[in-house]
């Protein structure tokens, strides 16, 4: 989330807060809420516009936390506790443990053969 000053003909100023999403693989911008508008010579409204939508960006920001972080009533919260560490499956290693000689190739067994 950001916040916007956008100019509007007539020489004002419209403070917005937005926020930008992708759509078909364009950036696009939301106005999520508008917060006021002011001249473009007023400095003390606009300076008070974005104070104010610093101040609603946030409780907006706590708000989508919020709800992201919300759950059903019905779910317990509770997380089960692991009384032990169920053993590991058995591996080829484990099974057969490598040999030395399973390493090496016998070279005088080897023949070259002619397509």
């Amino acid at each position: 989330m950001f916040v916007r000053k956008k100019p509007l003909y007539g020489g004002k100023i419209a403070v917005q807060i937005c926020e930008s999403y992708r759509e078909q693989g364009r950036v696009r911008q939301r106005v999520l809420k508008h917060v006021g508008n002011a001249e473009r010579k007023d400095l003390e409204t606009l300076t008070k516009l974005i104070e104010t939508s610093a101040f609603i960006r946030k409780e907006l920001e706590d708000q989508k936390e919020k709800t992201a972080l919300e759950i059903a009533p019905d779910l317990p919260i509770s997380i089960p506790k692991i009384t032990s560490i169920p053993p590991s499956q058995p591996t080829i290693e484990k099974v057969y443990p490598p040999k030395e000689e399973d390493h090496w190739v016998n070279t005088t067994k080897l023949s070259d053969e002619a397509f």
